[in-house]
């Protein structure tokens, strides 16, 4: 497996990401700087364990210096919950995108969410991309169980969205080291591409939100 990692890994606060690997129009940069920006804050980036999925996240070891396992389509939180439970001092981390979380792995991520498991789903939703209209914070929020939970959804809608976006991640990677909490982040994205066309007016509707 080493064979196929990079030469050269960069650092966790990479400056440039791998843009051309990712679906278009969703808030990966942003999100996976200040998910960078959180592990170096908490000194837990030699121990962060990322779950990515084939599709938006599948080279996420390209952006994040961290030790990343790449798993099929919607399996991300189960795997997570296992290597938890192998590495009970780590931060474990699922990166999911719109489709992954609410169509394939969305059973995966609300029996995480029942049984709370002690890690950390951060969804990149590209709003009515995948399940128009699929409530996945509140379904997350109806079925927690009796262990401890932190659920919450934010709307990126540009660089001032930023410093809110960073401290929902670091509020959901905290209380997974210090109680153990499961935690469910959406990260919404109103920018949506089509045909190399973002959707009028959709930066606005979503601030006035």
């Amino acid at each position: 497996m080493d064979g196929l990692k990079p030469a050269a890994r960069p650092k966790v606060t990479r400056a440039a990401f791998a843009r051309l690997h990712e679906c278009p129009g969703g808030p990966h940069d942003p999100v996976q700087q200040a998910i960078s920006q959180v592990l170096e804050e908490l000194s837990a980036a030699s121990s962060a364990i990322a779950v990515a999925p084939f599709g938006c996240a599948l080279v996420l070891f390209e952006s994040l210096d961290i030790d990343c396992v790449t798993v099929p389509p919607g399996r991300a939180p189960a795997v997570a919950a296992g290597l938890k439970s192998v590495h009970p001092d780590a931060l474990v981390i699922c990166y999911q995108g719109g489709w992954d979380a609410t169509s394939t792995g969305a059973g995966e991520v609300l029996h995480a969410a029942h049984r709370g498991d002690p890690i950390t789903v951060i969804h990149t939703d590209l709003d009515e991309e995948a399940a128009p209209g699929l409530p996945l914070a509140e379904l997350v929020a109806a079925v927690g169980g009796s262990a401890p939970a932190y659920v919450e959804r934010v709307v990126f809608s540009g660089e001032a969205s930023l410093p809110q976006l960073t401290a929902v991640l670091a509020r959901a990677l905290a209380l997974q080291r210090e109680i153990r909490a499961f935690g469910f982040v959406e990260v919404v994205s109103p920018v949506r591409v089509r045909a190399g066309k973002r959707s009028p007016g959709c930066l606005r509707e979503a601030e006035a939100k």
